[in-house]
């Protein structure tokens, strides 16, 4: 867990979030709804997260899995280099 106390707290996401192709393409974007579904959604859990709040791992996996979401796995970067903002971090891959 990791405490949020301002915000000026920068926050480094990494997941590798596996998609059901026929639902949402490599971009993490419905095919249905054209909305970036897998970015809102981590916009939408990390706004909820009020002033000294705590951020959950878990929480934050389970607000992106949806459907056609197969599966969400945290990642670490290798190091600080490969850290990246938030609509890079998101590695989309699709059931073969």
């Amino acid at each position: 867990m990791i405490n949020v106390r301002t915000r000026k707290d920068e926050l480094t996401i990494a997941v590798k979030v596996v998609v059901d192709p026929l639902k949402i393409n490599r971009q993490g974007v419905d095919i249905a709804s054209s909305e970036k579904v897998v970015e809102h959604a981590i916009e939408n859990y990390l706004a909820d997260i009020v002033y000294a709040g705590t951020f959950n791992k878990t929480k934050l996996v389970d607000a992106i899995q949806r459907d056609g979401v197969v599966d969400v796995v945290p990642q670490e970067p290798a190091n600080t280099k490969q850290a990246m903002n938030l609509k890079k971090l998101q590695e989309i891959t699709t059931l073969q």
